[in-house]
């Protein structure tokens, strides 16, 4: 169940947001982290990565998964969600080999999200996923809408 919370300002809730993700690792040290991208969530990467030098490693076991993309974006354009999280967190914290991305520009896409469905369930579940919320109300990509589509998509 998740417990809302409400904080003064944007670092003060990236710092609570890095100690909570730390928290989780120290629970469970090969824990499945998705991840987003965007405002909400780019200071507590940040404060995450300090707390991993600080703590000797706490990301070291880790594994992650990208939370989404923007169709037709290569990998290496930096507005792509690839290139944020590879600036960010996975080139910083040294995590490429347990970090999975997938590709918006993939020539077949369903072929792309059959491929992280199934490791999904070879991987999974996820642990962890951090989301932002967007100033309309979507998480993700996910605008707001009379129905989910929770399968991968």
């Amino acid at each position: 169940m998740i417990k809302p919370r409400v904080f003064g300002n944007h670092e003060s809730m990236s710092r609570a947001a890095a100690r909570w993700m730390a928290t989780e690792l120290r629970a469970k040290s090969d824990a499945l982290f998705c991840l987003a991208t965007g405002s909400t969530p780019m200071r507590s990467y940040a404060h995450l990565r300090d707390v991993n030098l600080s703590k000797g490693g706490l990301l070291r076991k880790v594994r992650v998964i990208k939370l989404d993309e923007w169709g037709g974006l290569k990998a290496d354009d930096p507005a792509s969600c690839e290139a944020y999280l590879q600036d960010t967190l996975i080139k910083p914290a040294g995590l490429g080999k347990r970090y999975i991305g997938f590709r918006g520009d993939a020539p077949d896409v369903q072929a792309e999200v059959n491929r992280v469905s199934r490791w999904l369930q070879r991987n999974g579940p996820i642990d962890v996923c951090v989301l932002g919320l967007g100033v309309n109300g979507h998480l993700a990509f996910n605008e707001p809408a009379d129905s989910l589509h929770p399968e991968a998509h």
